[in-house]
């Protein structure tokens, strides 16, 4: 059997892939694993198991380092944006003051998507900016520019 995912040490990177959840990105896990092999990763399997449902989650985790040996540069998390989403890519650093143990990583994954939803909600509310006025004579001439 493969180890249990658990919150990363303290200052740690990990990274991974909810496998449970690649079918919202239209892939299967066994081509979420194939996609992750091409971009050069050798994905770990962990598992978890959801306290409130009893559902099984399975992980790719394919990268912990500590921050300062961390491997994860601009462009490795680019290609992971291109190939998977927000609902199945879980980016956790580890802090001291959670007990790993209690931590359920699809809660995450869950309330970053809903959050996510809801701040995109929000900001189609917001008026849109004004485009920056081009004719410089034009204010000149005794336009004004009020703000909102």
């Amino acid at each position: 059997m493969f180890p249990q995912l658990l919150l990363p040490k303290d200052k740690y990177v990990q990274v991974s892939i909810c496998l449970n959840q690649v079918h919202l990105d239209g892939i299967t896990p066994t081509e979420a694993i194939a996609k992750l092999m091409e971009l050069g990763y050798q994905p770990e399997l962990r598992y978890q198991v959801d306290p409130d449902t009893e559902e099984l989650h399975l992980y790719g985790v394919i990268h912990e380092k500590h921050l300062s040996e961390s491997e994860m540069t601009q462009e490795k998390c680019h290609q992971l944006w291109q190939a998977f989403s927000n609902n199945t890519i879980l980016y956790v650093i580890g802090t001291p003051t959670i007990d790993c143990h209690q931590w359920i990583a699809i809660c995450d994954l869950e309330d970053f998507a809903q959050k996510e939803q809801e701040y995109h909600q929000y900001l189609n509310t917001l008026p849109q900016p004004v485009p920056p006025v081009s004719n410089p004579e034009h204010i000149a001439s005794g336009a004004s520019i009020s703000k909102c």
